[in-house]
């Protein structure tokens, strides 16, 4: 009676039907977004900086699909230099704009 019972359940459990698994059960990653902004100011000697570093960030996720953008600028010293205006009076080897 045992076997019988056990055969039983055997061959309902192969003929229950199985649901393959859908495509909108699959994983989804979701969205996020970052943003950061870096400044660095540095020692100076009156009124002129040494060191001046800007930068700015910003990511976006969604699902597989990732995007990034970021800038950034140092400046300092040498941008001073490329700028101020030369000894005979000449502008500068690079305009601010």
């Amino acid at each position: 009676m045992k076997r019988l019972l056990a055969t039983a359940l055997v061959a309902a459990f192969l003929a229950a039907p199985v649901r393959p698994a859908a495509a909108a059960d699959a994983f989804r990653n979701g969205t996020a977004t970052a943003t950061a902004q870096v400044v660095r100011i540095g020692p100076g000697v009156g009124n002129l900086e040494l060191a001046t570093t800007l930068g700015t960030t910003a990511t976006k996720v969604a699902n597989r699909l990732a995007q990034a953008q970021s800038q950034a600028i140092d400046l300092g010293l040498v941008g001073t230099a490329l700028t101020a205006q030369a000894c005979d009076g000449s502008a500068g080897a690079v305009t601010p704009d």
